[in-house]
């Protein structure tokens, strides 16, 4: 009698384990539709159809019941299939090299394909925006060095699994709201993890050091680090060096006022500069397409100004944020900058030109004519000795014609000159070379 009491009793502890155990385990529901079954439900979401009879023992289904549409199955998180899930590349900048597990690296190219396993190492000034299997999102700035620690999904359920390891630089997060208790998105770095459900942030990852930072643009996060965890919320942001907790959560910088950048521009060189923002020790200052929120370029500075940001004509974001003494980057001012293609310059009005024509002969007479320039107001015409160097005929004329007796026999240089008061300046002619010879002598 006392050992069928003793057997009853661990019975019901095993059984009170063995649900305990159940209540414990994750699970995933499914609403059934009509034309559903289990067999097509283990199928579809098992990978079998012959566990059909696990899932109605788990929901305590008896088997010649008819399962209405609309009855919540309950299906253990452990039992699901999963299979791998594809990232994809959707914009690209600058020189990104792509490690598959096993291969030779290669350059990454825009549309392609990343899956688990694969890591990608950036260049000084290449960006990356990564899209999940969900439609959430990964910018990674440049110099940045990251690994899909795990990609899949849990068929069409909706839910996905997303695991990064960053070992340097920066990554911001743009997370949807994670379905199911199978969806998980975490990023760990030498010294944290960081985990969400649905949000944007940012994670960073100081170069030889190690330190993180986490910061919280939207939604919440949890930062795990030397077993102590810290939550954070919009707004706010932690530090943590490898092997230390992280630091109580920190509010962010405040957006930076932007309202004095102008917003049209036609230079190709630029220049920006905002206030300085108290508790700043530098700035963040991010460059994007402003249809695509593409990276274009990404500058830390260490004041609040840029010079000689070569622009091309276009339409561009300008996202800038402070930067605080612990290395938290703040929230961003986001301000829209057109540049539109400069103005030539005014071209150089054209050299006037003095043109004197060939001397006409008539008897005794010869004849000189030139052309008026713009802005002449009278001429000088000069008939100069080639023998001696010296001016036979040097006087001022108000005209563009001149007749003149024949001088002697010999050679001369003959020009003409126009003053143009406006320029206060002479304007010679072309030289022409006069011959008289000793049979023209006057008698």
């Amino acid at each position: 009698m006392k050992r069928s009491i003793r057997w009853l009793l661990l019975s019901l502890v095993l059984f009170w384990l063995c649900a305990q155990a159940a209540d414990d385990e994750p699970e995933w529901l499914y609403t059934m539709r009509p034309g559903d079954n289990l067999w097509s439900l283990a199928q579809r979401y098992l990978g079998d159809g012959g566990a059909s009879v696990k899932l109605q023992r788990y929901n305590q289904i008896d088997a010649a019941t008819k399962i209405p549409p609309g009855t919540r199955i309950h299906i253990p998180l452990s039992w699901m299939q999963q299979q791998p899930a594809v990232a994809r590349v959707v914009q690209l900048r600058g020189d990104v090299v792509l490690q598959h597990s096993g291969r030779q690296p290669e350059p990454l190219t825009l549309g392609g394909r990343l899956w688990m396993g694969d890591s990608l190492e950036l260049g000084e000034a290449a960006s990356v925006t990564i899209e999940l299997a969900d439609g959430s999102r990964l910018l990674l700035g440049p110099g940045s060095h990251i690994t899909m620690d795990r990609l899949s999904a849990y068929g069409d359920t909706g839910m996905v699994d997303s695991r990064f390891r960053l070992q340097r630089g920066r990554v911001e997060s743009r997370v949807r709201p994670l379905k199911g208790p199978g969806s998980r998105y975490e990023i760990s770095t030498p010294a944290a993890v960081t985990l969400v459900r649905g949000t944007d942030f940012r994670v960073g990852v100081e170069s030889g050091s190690g330190i993180s930072q986490s910061e919280v643009v939207k939604g919440e996060v949890a930062v795990n680090a030397a077993g102590e965890s810290v939550k954070l919320k919009a707004g706010f942001g932690t530090r943590i060096e490898p092997g230390k907790p992280p630091l109580a959560p920190r509010p962010l910088l405040p957006p930076p006022d932007l309202s004095a950048l102008p917003e049209r521009l036609d230079a190709v060189a630029i220049t920006l500069d905002w206030p300085d923002q108290k508790g700043a020790v530098g700035y963040r200052l991010q460059l994007l397409a402003s249809g695509d929120d593409a990276l274009l370029a990404a500058h830390q500075l260490e004041q609040s100004r840029i010079d000689e940001l070569v622009l091309s004509p276009g339409r561009y974001q300008v996202r800038i944020r402070g930067i605080d003494g612990l290395g938290l980057e703040g929230l961003s001012s986001r301000h829209l900058l057109e540049v539109v293609k400069p103005l030539p310059a005014p071209s150089p009005e054209p050299e006037p030109q003095l043109r004197l024509e060939p001397p006409a002969f008539n008897g005794a007479w010869v004849s000189f004519r030139w052309n008026q320039p713009p802005k002449a107001n009278h001429y000088r015409l000069l008939i100069i000795s080639e023998q001696t160097g010296l001016p036979l005929f040097s006087r001022r004329f108000e005209t563009t014609v001149l007749s003149l007796p024949l001088p002697p026999p010999g050679r001369y240089r003959v020009s003409v000159e126009a003053w143009l008061a406006v320029e206060s300046r002479w304007l010679r002619s072309n030289l022409y070379r006069l011959v008289i010879p000793p049979s023209w002598a006057l008698p």
